[in-house]
């Protein structure tokens, strides 16, 4: 059976940077998967699944090759607090221009 471990968030961006950001504001394992695109992706698994290459939606998944993982900082709550602040401050700026771009001011 295929499910999702619970506690680790899975994360679909080749960006490497983001994902210890994100794993640092979540405070729990972010994992990435090999392949980011995952509608391409999909598409061709169930066409594999269909054209007999693989058997079972389990060996497909299987076929997908290593995910990357990525912890929290185990240094403390320092990055993690610097983290979120940052975050939060990144999220109010794109409020605030949202806001201006609603206003006629952007």
């Amino acid at each position: 059976a295929v499910g999702i471990q619970m506690g680790t968030r899975f994360l679909a961006t080749e960006e490497s940077d983001f994902a210890p950001l994100w794993t640092n504001v979540l405070g729990v394992p972010v994992r990435r998967p090999a392949a980011t695109e995952l509608t391409a992706l999909g598409a061709a698994g169930l066409a594999g699944l269909e054209a007999g290459v693989w058997a079972e939606p389990e060996e497909f998944l299987a076929a997908r090759g290593p995910e990357a993982e990525f912890k929290p900082d185990p240094h403390g709550s320092g990055a993690r607090e610097e983290d979120v602040k940052g975050w939060r401050r990144a999220v109010r700026t794109a409020i605030h221009w949202a806001h201006m771009e609603d206003d006629g001011g952007g």
